[in-house]
């Protein structure tokens, strides 16, 4: 696709549950999260930077900001037969932009940050 920008279809962009891996530069394992009510919303592409809550790891209880490096997709069904999707989202941990030194209350609750 040369001079043009690569697109993800939006059926292959959703899904109904994400799962989270966040690794740092060393490899080493560092939090992960599940969000298990993401319908409508579109999973967050390779390359693009997500800030969530971790729920597990070194890192839990603390906000962190990674960049995605792989995602894959699966569907699943349960014991009704009914289909959901989801996708595993490995990132690589990015460093807080914010001093240690500035109050988290200092910039407003709601804002996110992106590289994109």
């Amino acid at each position: 696709m040369h001079g043009q920008e690569a697109t993800t279809p939006l059926p292959e962009a959703m899904a109904s549950a994400v799962f989270i891996e966040m690794h740092d530069a060393m490899g080493q394992w560092v939090a992960q999260a599940v969000f298990l009510d993401w319908y409508r919303r579109p999973v967050p592409a390779v390359g693009d930077t997500v800030c969530f809550d971790a729920e597990q790891g070194p890192r839990e209880g603390r906000k962190v900001i990674g960049r995605v490096e792989t995602r894959q997709f699966e569907i699943q069904r349960d014991e009704l037969g009914e289909t959901s999707s989801w996708v595993r989202l490995e990132l690589l941990e990015i460093p807080s932009p914010l001093p240690r030194t500035v109050p988290r209350r200092s910039t407003p609750e709601n804002t996110r940050f992106t590289a994109n």
